[in-house]
């Protein structure tokens, strides 16, 4: 079996059964333009009679999918049980008209458990309604509503037209965001001093990795570690002050210790807060990054211990700075 794809061409045998398959190498699969191709495929039996036939298929493998979640804010209890509560999103790389997967995790609640579907629209937003039908069906009223509401994580999915899917997890009332733009990452800079002595570097697409929401904190304390996003992320709650998330196959829990430990894949460690005395992300290309403004991590007047980092992402706000002491910016130059 001989099998074209887009000029490519690769030969596999037919199995005793009639199935074939063949596996496209990453080397020529990354030189393959996202879009429709072209698929011819050709079989010759042993007496050299041969049949052809082709068909077309969609390519995606560089603009993949992305998702976000906006925070929702829980103003009014009446208006909730009225009209109900809009969960809403942005997209990024996905088709208009794509389906948005939403549930609501927490435990012990009427509502964990409970899915919802938003629609992808041209802009890329998306939006899912949580009806007040469904709110007072679980016995929820204006004196219980808000109470329920706070804590809940949302747990969101899309596909897009290539079969590429991505799931992010946040909060309900903090949200994630999207993922910075190449455009976006190469305008800030990061500048690492030592004695006075200052060296500037630009972010590159390395630091592409999902930040998370924007806080105003001013300076950086342990006490929160926010959302992490990651393809395929899942997310345990046992109580608002209990949340775990899953990243690079590890979960990683918010508590008062001094430590915080990454897994053996690549993790997304976003924190607007830090108090920890030791982060390690542990093997694998590992980012921490900081979501808010005006945040200014400062390693040699902390004292903070902080190993096995690749990547440092200053956020979207373009107003957060990190210095190092001079062993370390030789090591993350």
């Amino acid at each position: 079996m001989r099998v074209n794809i887009g000029g490519l061409v690769l030969t596999t045998p037919v199995t005793a059964n009639g199935s074939w398959s063949v596996t496209v190498p990453t080397a020529n699969l990354i030189n393959i333009v996202d879009g429709n191709l072209n698929v011819g495929v050709t079989v010759t039996d042993r007496y050299g009679n041969s049949t052809s036939a082709s068909g077309a298929a969609i390519v995606k493998t560089h603009a993949l999918p992305q998702l976000g979640i906006d925070p929702t804010t829980l103003l009014s209890a009446l208006s909730i049980i009225t009209n109900g509560l809009a969960i809403h999103g942005e997209s990024r790389n996905v088709q208009a008209g794509a389906q948005v997967s939403v549930s609501l995790l927490k435990t012990n609640s009427v509502l964990n458990g409970i899915n919802l579907t938003g629609t992808v629209q041209a802009d890329g937003s998306w939006t899912a309604i949580l009806e007040s039908s469904l709110l007072t069906s679980q016995g929820l009223t204006v004196l219980n509503i808000l109470a329920v509401l706070t804590g809940t994580l949302v747990s969101a999915s899309v596909t897009d037209v290539a079969g590429n899917s991505v799931g992010v997890s946040a909060g309900l009332t903090t949200g994630i965001s999207l993922p910075l733009t190449l455009a976006s990452l190469e305008s800030q800079s990061l500048t690492l001093e030592e004695s006075g002595v200052s060296l500037e570097t630009s972010h590159t697409a390395a630091t592409s990795h999902e930040t998370s929401t924007t806080h105003d904190d001013s300076t950086l304390t342990l006490a929160s570690l926010n959302e992490v996003q990651s393809t395929g992320a899942s997310a345990t709650v046992n109580t608002p002050s209990d949340i775990s998330y899953s990243i690079g196959g590890v979960a990683i829990v918010p508590t008062d210790s001094n430590t915080l430990t990454g897994s053996d894949g690549d993790d997304l460690l976003q924190v607007s807060v830090l108090d920890a005395l030791h982060i390690d992300g542990g093997a694998g290309t590992d980012t921490l990054a900081l979501s808010g403004e005006h945040l200014a991590l400062d390693l040699t007047a902390l004292g903070l211990s902080i190993d096995n980092i690749e990547i440092f992402d200053l956020g979207a706000s373009g107003t957060n700075s990190i210095t190092l002491d001079l062993a370390r910016a030789v090591c993350h130059r």
